[in-house]
């Protein structure tokens, strides 16, 4: 049995100073270090606050290949955005990139206190096996926990997309640290053809998909087919429970309204759409419909401290109100990310409490105000943002960063090997 002792424990609804956690690979105990019973292996976190993993709830992986990735590049829309850098690096991805962007992902997910990764990935070079590609990376190899699946386009192969959707997440059904979900990429990519084909053939799978990211994914399912996507995607039973809708930006309120009540997750990217110049999501619109908003970062780094921020100062901006968007606002979207990880892999997730995932995070902190249990959201959101810095992760009762350092995954090797599969890539794309 492991133990972390004199713990300032915080899980985004209570802190308990100086605590002992015990924990294989679930949380056995949780109490006050004088009743601390002793244990095989310690680890001392005295100065900084324990918190749980955190989940990024819609993430790129395969977007590790574009750092630095000089492509020609003067989109005058979000599709011609799209067209000029996304498509091309997706098309030219095969599984051996998709492996080598999985494991530094995994390096770098663990670096930011992630040990939870919901995936939507890409990648037109290799379908089949490519989201068996990401798992050994970030799962096996990485330690971590995810949930992938891949987008569906008709920029594809539509009958290879569906397969591989079903078999991988067949294939990993009932396991607590990896599931599938069935990828969508958006309907401006996909005719009601290939929803009919999707609606047939993907079973019981819920559904990940951007939806409304910009003005012209709306634009071009009016102009198709004469309905909006939440129309559409209704009409071919395709808003199915625990399905993730990514970004939103751009629903209209008839479609919002439509959402109101149904068991599936909104995944906001406010980094993201602000560096996509998209706009930002109508937040108080979700919130009075009751719809379970979650939080990813679409690939923009490996974190989520930025989305965090973005999401609270973007609300603030966008209604132009310093009340927008507050912490109760930010600790209620953690919540939900943490259920919609739950509800795909069927294990509890986002509590340092009995019964619960052994999946921890250790942040260093000397804070200069007095540290108090009806002040710590403000110490964790205006300080701890700013200097996030893991010093110890577990995922699964095991560790994944140590001291800083990658425990599982040697990082000279790991960046090489990206480095490598990042110039083949790029290569390719010349030629697409």
């Amino acid at each position: 049995m492991k133990a972390l002792t004199h713990a300032n424990v915080f899980d985004f609804d209570t802190y308990q100073p100086d605590r002992y956690v015990l924990f294989d690979d679930q949380i056995q105990q949780v109490g006050p270090m004088a009743a601390f019973p002793g244990a095989e292996e310690e680890t001392n976190c005295t100065g900084g606050l324990v918190i749980p993993g955190l989940v990024v709830g819609h993430a790129h992986i395969y977007s590790t290949l574009s750092r630095g990735w000089n492509a020609p590049f003067a989109p005058q829309s979000f599709r011609q955005l799209l067209e000029q850098m996304w498509w091309k690096l997706d098309a030219a991805l095969d599984n051996r990139a998709t492996y080598a962007s999985g494991l530094y992902s995994a390096l770098s997910y663990a670096k930011h206190g992630v040990t939870t990764v919901i995936d939507h990935h890409a990648s037109g070079a290799e379908i089949g096996g490519s989201l068996e590609a990401l798992r050994r990376a970030v799962v096996e190899e990485g330690g971590l926990r995810g949930v992938f699946c891949f987008e569906t386009s008709e920029r594809f192969p539509l009958e290879d997309c569906i397969e591989e959707n079903v078999h991988f997440a067949q294939a990993h059904r009932g396991e607590t640290d990896c599931a599938g979900m069935f990828g969508m990429h958006a309907l401006m990519t996909l005719s009601d053809r290939a929803l009919d084909a999707i609606a047939e053939k993907s079973g019981y799978l819920p559904v990940h998909i951007h939806v409304a990211e910009s003005e012209e994914d709306e634009a071009q399912s009016l102009c198709d087919t004469g309905k909006r996507i939440i129309d559409r995607l209704a009409a071919f039973g395709l808003l199915r429970p625990h399905s993730i809708l990514s970004h939103g930006v751009h629903l209209c309120p008839e479609e919002v309204a439509q959402l109101a009540g149904k068991p599936l997750f909104l995944a906001l990217n406010p980094t993201s759409n602000l560096n996509n110049g998209v706009g930002l999501p109508d937040l108080h619109a979700f919130q009075k419909t009751g719809l379970r908003c979650i939080l990813g970062n679409d690939g923009m780094g490996y974190g989520l401290e930025h989305d965090m921020q973005n999401l609270v100062f973007g609300m603030h901006g966008r209604y132009q109100d310093p009340l927008a968007a507050t912490t109760e606002t930010l600790r209620g979207i953690l919540r939900n990310t943490y259920a919609c990880a739950e509800a795909q892999l069927g294990c509890r997730l986002g509590r340092v409490a009995p019964g619960y995932a052994a999946d921890l995070v250790f942040l260093p902190y000397t804070p200069p105000t007095p540290l108090r249990p009806d002040n710590v959201w403000g110490h964790f959101f205006f300080g701890l943002l700013d200097q996030f810095q893991p010093y110890h992760v577990w995922c699964k009762g095991q560790p994944v960063l140590r001291e800083g350092r990658p425990v599982r995954l040697e990082e000279t090797a790991v960046c090489a090997l990206a480095r490598e599969a990042a110039q083949r890539v790029w290569k390719k794309t010349m030629e697409i």
